[in-house]
């Protein structure tokens, strides 16, 4: 698959802010370029470590995505986008964040009922 560099588009700002526990909320701006595109890759990079792996493809028009169900651990993600003919830009910046465990529910309370 052909690169484009800063032909197509340029993804910047891009941000990630935890909205649940194992969830994280992206948001980017998009600048169109010559060969504007179509569809954003998001891409996930587990351990922040190794390749980059599309986790989903989304509308050009949709600027946000919420990664859920996170086991803890680090993440890095980037994003990228596709023209019609499927050239792919160059990746975004890439943002880091770290899901942490849920703690574990209490244990061993008990209670009685009241008069």
């Amino acid at each position: 698959m052909r690169k484009y560099v800063g032909v197509m588009l340029l993804c910047v700002g891009l941000l990630a802010a935890s909205a649940q526990a194992a969830s994280v909320s992206l948001s980017w701006s998009y600048t169109q370029g010559a060969d504007p595109a179509s569809v954003f890759n998001v891409n996930r990079q587990p351990g922040c470590a190794g390749a980059f792996a599309k986790i989903v493809q989304i509308p050009v028009t949709q600027l946000t995505y919420t990664d859920s169900n996170l086991a803890p651990g680090t993440y890095c993600w980037n994003i990228t986008a596709l023209d019609a003919q499927g050239g792919e830009s160059v990746p975004s910046n890439t943002v880091r964040f770290s899901v942490q465990a849920q703690p574990a529910p209490p244990s061993g309370l008990s209670g009685t009922v009241g008069p």
